[in-house]
Order: structure tokens, then sequence, then C-alpha cells
């Protein structure tokens, strides 16, 4: 069947995987925090028997839990700010907090393979595009290179401001030359790119993301 390569399509595609990822961590942080409800549990019925539990076990599953409920609210934080960025056409935001954002969003296919993300991105570079088809854009390229990374490979995001025109640059830290040969450029990168007025392009070495700086509204 072939895939409807439509902006929108792309868009829902990537909010639904990263949906999928999002939900599957929530998951994880109930299930550890409902085995150490139940040790707490354990742990009160240990008391109302003999008058005493051991205080360090209470500490360690009190700890755990406030843990993975902290990890829930950064999660579900992130989250929420990716949903929005859908709530107009055009937004303006901070370059270096969307590509953090993004990291963030896609750190369990990262931790599936082993592989760190360094950015080096001046944080005082603010775009306005298509904030949404952005975000869906690097989320494609991220994905796709971590499926040929290797693992404890390291990733490195660069990003550059000349005149009108933004680039973000997706390089192995040693910079291995052909290491990209094997990255499987789709026709999501490029149709997403041209909704940005820019061009996702491949080099053995690297994959380079340039778009218009300041997109207006049509």
């Amino acid at each position: 069947m072939k895939k409807n390569y439509d902006v929108h399509a792309l868009c829902v595609e990537a909010f639904s995987k990263i949906s999928a990822s999002v939900t599957h961590e929530i998951k994880n942080t109930l299930s550890i925090i409902n085995e150490n409800a139940g040790l707490l549990n354990d742990l009160a019925m240990m008391a109302g028997e003999d008058g005493g539990v051991p205080s360090g076990q209470v500490d360690s599953a009190t700890a755990t839990i406030a843990k993975q409920v902290s990890r829930s609210n950064k999660i579900m934080l992130n989250f929420n700010r990716f949903a929005h960025s859908g709530d107009t056409p055009v937004g303006q935001a901070n370059l270096q907090e969307i590509l953090q954002l993004m990291i963030a969003l896609t750190s369990r296919q990262a931790a599936s393979k082993s592989v760190s993300v360094s950015i080096h991105c001046p944080d005082e570079i603010t775009i306005t595009t298509c904030l949404l088809p952005l975000e869906a854009l690097l989320f494609f390229v991220l994905d796709n290179l971590y499926n040929v990374a290797d693992g404890g490979a390291t990733l490195h995001i660069e990003a550059i401001v000349t005149g009108a025109e933004t680039k973000i640059i997706f390089t192995e830290e040693e910079r291995q030359s052909g290491r990209f040969d094997q990255y499987n450029s789709g026709e999501e990168e490029q149709v997403l790119a041209q909704m940005l007025r820019g061009t996702c392009k491949k080099s053995s070495d690297a994959i380079t993301i340039a778009f218009a700086t300041n997109k207006e509204a049509k």
C-alpha cells in the first residue's frame, strides 16, 4: 500500500509514533510505581504484625515512587508541548529548545540502540516557521539515524544560521566517512522540508536540513 506523503498525514504519522513511545514510557513508570506501592503495603502489614519495619526499604520505595512521578511529569510536559506545536500554522520558537524537545521525545528509541546525542546550538537562535512540520521532520531524521547507528555511538547535532537560512547538521561525533550510507532517506523528509521552503540532504557522513529562518504564514 502506497503511503500518503501529504504534509498533514506525515505530521499525524509522527504524532502517532511519538504518542506510542510516550504512552509506553508512562506505562513503565506506572508499573514501577505499582510495584513499589505493593512493597509499601507489604511493609505496612509487617508493621501491623510486630510494630517494626525496615526503614531503609521504606525510604527506598518512597524515593523510587517520587522519582517515577517526576519522570512521568517530565514526559507529559514534553509531550504536551509537542502537542501544542500545531496550535498555529506558523510560530516562533527557540531552536535549541526544539532540538532538546525532539531528542527527549525520541530518547526511548535512542536508548534501545545505546545512542547518545549531543547538541551544539547557540541558545539565542529564534526561528519563525511551521513548527509541527519541522518537529515531524526532525523526528523522521532522528528515528532513521537511530536505526542505522552503531551501539554506543554519539550523534552530534549542530545548528547554524546564515542570513535567512537555518541549517541543522547531523553527524556522528567521530565523523566517520561513509557512516550514513545506510541511511534510508525517504520522501517523507523531502515533503516536510519543502513545506519549510528547504531541503533535507544526505552525504556519506552527514544529514543536513536547511530551511528558511523566517517563514511567513500563508
